[in-house]
């Protein structure tokens, strides 16, 4: 995974267990890498472009009152079928897309059904709802980048005021490459600035959302995914500790964190048992071959670390992903692409929804709609709804 700031590449060498040809595994020096363009920074967000208009003042006497539209009813093309099977799938939303260019303009691949779309519109927001959920699935883990930030009034504001709101759920995706400073590689949890922003953004988070009546809550515990932390040092565990006493002081309730661990590395048993479940946000990685055979070697790894999971009593949550390809964002980057492929999706989701663990059986997609790195699974016009459809008949086969 790539870490992208404003045109800075940062590259974090580990060790990783990579399958290679003829089946045998050899121990490569692979370059962690993060996978969110951060190209600017994010402004305050702006108005919704599909917001009612304000209630009109009752006219003055002897002047002719003025009708105010009511807004047309959105009307659902798919039935609601993501609680029907035993899964909780999830998806990586991302609320950062508007109407006059942003993020659009950095690069994407692929052309979406909706077009260049705002996230602020509440029509748009409906309609995605309609094609997650009429295929599967339960929850958007929504990208948050800070109090008062562009994706943070998107989400407030417009998605919690949409029509079908209601009928989807969601999770907070920290951010932690846009709200924690990176230096040579790492995250140090023990930075001062760094712990007291954590702590401050976590007790924002719990007041503000985690009693959403649609928040995601796995035993009646909210869920927050917490972006690359493999790459967090120090005092990891106490960081969680606070992350864990500050929503407790809040709400009241013990909160369930997933830590985006799992890579390429072989898992440390006391770093696993840090999270209540772990993921991978994406497997891809800028080692020469990687895309060849990339769903059996993601598998293979995937095994190892849901066996480590499991001995720690930790929940292994999977993802899936269709491909990968940023030369739209990162055209010098020079990163391999992984081809988009229906077979890959499946072959990943199969195995994802056999190794999925804990009573919550979660499996997460990378992505909904993260078009700049081509890993959207969102309706486009090169692919129509061919990765919907592929997660709703192999959930149905179920």
């Amino acid at each position: 995974m790539r870490a992208y700031f404003g045109g800075i590449l940062c590259v974090l060498l580990i060790v990783a267990t990579v399958a290679c040809a003829g089946g045998q595994l050899a121990t490569t020096a692979i370059p962690t890498s993060v996978s969110k363009p951060m190209t600017h920074t994010n402004p305050s967000p702006s108005a919704p472009t599909s917001t009612p208009p304000p209630d009109t003042p009752p006219p003055e006497a002897g002047t002719m009152a003025v009708s105010v539209p009511t807004p047309t009813p959105y009307v659902r093309r798919f039935a609601n079928v993501a609680p029907t099977d035993q899964y909780i799938v999830g998806a990586y939303w991302y609320p950062w897309y508007g109407s006059d260019g942003r993020h659009w303009d950095e690069g994407y691949i692929g052309t979406p059904v909706l077009g260049r779309y705002s996230s602020a519109d509440p029509m748009i927001i409906n309609q995605q709802i309609d094609w997650a959920t009429g295929h599967g699935i339960d929850f958007w883990a929504v990208s948050w980048w800070g109090p008062g930030s562009f994706e943070d009034g998107v989400i407030r504001s417009s998605f919690l005021g949409a029509e079908l709101a209601e009928e989807i759920q969601f999770a907070v995706f920290y951010e932690s490459l846009g709200r924690l400073e990176i230096r040579d590689g790492v995250i140090d949890v023990d930075d001062v600035g760094n712990r007291q922003t954590l702590i401050a953004d976590m007790r924002y988070l719990a007041s503000t959302y985690f009693d959403a009546p649609n928040y995601l809550h796995i035993d009646g515990r909210p869920v927050v995914f917490l972006y690359l932390t493999r790459i967090f040092v120090g005092d990891v565990a106490q960081a969680m500790e606070d992350v864990r006493e500050i929503v407790r002081e809040v709400t009241g309730e013990e909160v369930f964190i997933v830590g985006d661990e799992v890579y390429w590395h072989p898992p440390a048993s006391s770093r696993v048992a840090l999270f209540d479940g772990v993921t991978a946000y994406n497997m891809h990685t800028s080692v020469p071959g990687i895309a060849q055979g990339f769903a059996d070697k993601v598998i293979s790894q995937y095994r190892v670390w849901a066996g480590a999971s499991a001995e720690m009593g930790v929940t292994f949550v999977p993802d899936v992903m269709p491909g990968f390809d940023d030369t739209a964002v990162r055209p010098g980057a020079g990163h391999p692409v992984i081809p988009r492929s229906g077979t890959l999706f499946t072959e990943l989701l199969e195995a994802s929804l056999d190794l999925a663990s804990g009573q919550a059986r979660m499996v997460m997609i990378t992505s909904w709609n993260e078009w700049h790195e081509g890993t959207s699974i969102e309706p486009a016009e090169e692919f129509g709804f061919e990765y919907l459809e592929l997660l709703k008949s192999t959930l149905e086969g179920r």
